[in-house]
């Protein structure tokens, strides 16, 4: 009687199918974790690029009552007059084409990567006698971050101040 030994070539078909299914599935897990990671990576990037852009700003209409704004040629570019001696821009600027640079006075900060500006306002308005209220609102996209379409106002820079005029 002959001994077999080695393994039928069924058997090898049926270990590489399943070898096969499992390997499948550990990749497509890695990959989404890798997609989560990613994605949180990115939003990240933008919340801290808004939380130090709005300091900044923040900072100044804290110390000084604004007056005014003007437009300086485009919807992007606004001078914003904080006192009589004391007037600083506030401009978003593009590079290769896309609008991914917000410079306020000195204050000259990129956004991450893929993330673009949308036009941006300033409105300075007066109401009930001598209170003012600023607002100032900069959309920010990133078409990585974009859910169905539509991330309007989710990743937006916006300020508010309200105070008392003289």
């Amino acid at each position: 009687m002959k001994r077999k030994s080695g393994f039928m070539l069924y058997e090898l078909a049926i270990s590489f199918f399943i070898l096969s299914i499992i390997s499948i599935f550990m990749l497509s897990t890695i990959f989404t974790y890798k997609d989560r990671n990613v994605r949180a990576r990115l939003i990240s990037q933008i919340m801290l690029f808004k939380a130090n852009v709005t300091n900044v700003i923040e900072k100044d209409l804290r110390m000084y009552k604004p007056e005014e704004t003007w437009f300086m040629g485009s919807d992007n570019n606004y001078q914003i007059k904080l006192n009589d001696i004391l007037t600083k821009d506030l401009k978003l600027t593009e590079v290769n084409n896309q609008l991914v640079r917000l410079t306020y006075y000195d204050y000259i900060k990129d956004l991450p990567q893929g993330a673009i500006f949308n036009s941006m306002k300033v409105d300075i308005n007066s109401y009930s006698g001598n209170r003012y209220i600023v607002v100032i609102t900069i959309p920010i996209y990133h078409e990585d971050l974009d859910e169905d379409g539509v991330n309007e106002g989710k990743y937006t820079i916006k300020i508010v101040y309200l105070y008392n005029g003289i």
